[in-house]
Parts: structure tokens; sequence; C-alpha cells
């Protein structure tokens, strides 16, 4: 198979973000069809440059770049590790991604993930960066995905450090009435650019999206059903159905 732009495209974008759900790289990329999409993430996958690994019951398989797919690309040869403690937060980051696309009018182009920022500065950076930054003409906000609370002494910290860097800092929690956002409300006096957002407004958007996907929906179904308990001690809303 003869390699076309669109296959450099959707190796750069499972680059940037780590790993990705089959709609995330369908909507990144400009695929028009479910069945495309899957099509050629098969071919990827036969040729090699490209895998396809479960990590969890219930969540939908993740593509992540083989070696080969790294050299193609002239990235990284280090290979992702998924952890699967972190792979809930992963996939809401990209679910955020796909969110403002939608509702807001979005590019691809115009977002920049943690690990751009990284590469940036060089990979020696240890320096904390954002879940991912929007460009919005010349205003640039940061978006943090907060599933689980932070010490308050680091919760200051990054609140500051956005609020000198960013012209708005935006905090997606599990619910209003998570202790995630609890603990932040208490800053929203303190930082004038900092917003708190709830995560069943992505979430409600993404139900509706892939209710079109029997077989999607319920790995969407289920990976809601999975963010549910991270924090059992904090009442997380149900996510709207689609009406």
């Amino acid at each position: 198979m003869r390699l076309v732009e669109r296959d450099y495209t959707i190796l750069k974008e499972i680059y940037r973000w780590r790993v990705c759900l089959g709609r995330h790289i369908q909507e990144l990329v400009g695929f028009t069809s479910r069945s495309a999409c899957e099509q050629r993430l098969r071919k990827l996958i036969e040729m090699g440059y490209i895998k396809r690994q479960h990590v969890l019951y219930g969540v939908a398989a993740h593509y992540l770049l083989n070696h080969k797919g790294r050299v193609l690309i002239n990235v990284s040869r280090k290979l992702v590790k998924i952890r699967p403690e972190q792979i809930f937060h992963d996939i809401t980051v990209l679910d955020a991604v796909l969110f403002f696309i939608r509702s807001k009018g979005l590019k691809p182009e115009d977002f920049t993930s943690e690990k751009e920022m990284q590469s940036q500065n060089g990979f020696g950076d240890r320096i904390r960066r954002p879940d991912f930054l929007i460009h919005d003409g010349d205003k640039t906000i940061c978006v943090e995905v907060e599933l689980s609370p932070k010490s308050r002494t680091r919760t200051e910290k990054i609140l500051t450090d956005n609020y000198l860097s960013y012209y708005r800092q935006l905090w997606i929690v599990p619910s209003m009435k998570h202790k995630v956002a609890v603990m932040l409300s208490k800053y929203l006096d303190r930082y004038p650019n900092m917003e708190i957002m709830e995560l069943k407004e992505i979430n409600s958007n993404i139900l509706c999206e892939e209710a079109l996907n029997a077989t999607d929906n319920f790995h969407s179904v289920n990976y809601i059903s999975h963010i549910s308990t991270l924090e059992s001690s904090a009442e997380i809303q149900p996510t709207e159905r689609c009406r």
C-alpha cells in the first residue's frame, strides 16, 4: 500500500496525543465516515506503523505508534507505555479537544498538546505543562483535566503559573459537587482568568455523536461508568442522555 498525506497526519496526531481512540483519529484527521477511518487504520497496522491495544474491559482499544511509525515521521523512538490508572484522563483530554472542535468551530491545528509543549523546550524539560492549549487569535487558553484532587500547595502553584502565563485557564472537573471543584471554587476570586467546566458537558456531546454507532456508544457508556468511580467519596452526576 502506498502511503498518502493522510497517513502521515494519522501518525502525527497519534504521536502528539500519545494514544488515540478511533473516534479521535476520525475527527482530528478529517475522515467523513467511520468505516473509511477504520479501513485506513487497519492498513497502517498491517504495515507495522501503528498498533491497536486494549487496556481495560469496556474501554475502546487505543492506537499507538510502533517503532516503524516513529522512524517514518522522525520523532523520538521511545515507545509509549499505557498506564491503566491514566487511561481515563487521557481519553477525557482528547474528548475535550473534540468537544471544542465541534462546539467552537476550531481546527486540530488550533491546539497544542502537552507533548508538543515539552518538545518545544527539549524533552529534558521537566516543567509541568497543562493538558493542552487552545489558540484563539492572539489569545492562548490552557486546559486542565482534573479528575482527582491534588494537594492544596500543588494546586495553588499550578493556578498561579497558569494565571501568569495564559489569557484564560479552564479546569474540567467531574461535577461541581466533586471535591476537586469544591476546592477549585475557593480560588475563583483570586484568579479572575479561571473557569470551571463540568465533565458532563463534554460527555453528553460525545455520547450524542457516538449514539450513531452502537459499538462505540457501548464503549463510551462504559468509559463514563469508569469515570464515575474514580473518586468514590465524591458524587458524580450522571451524564445526560441524548434526546
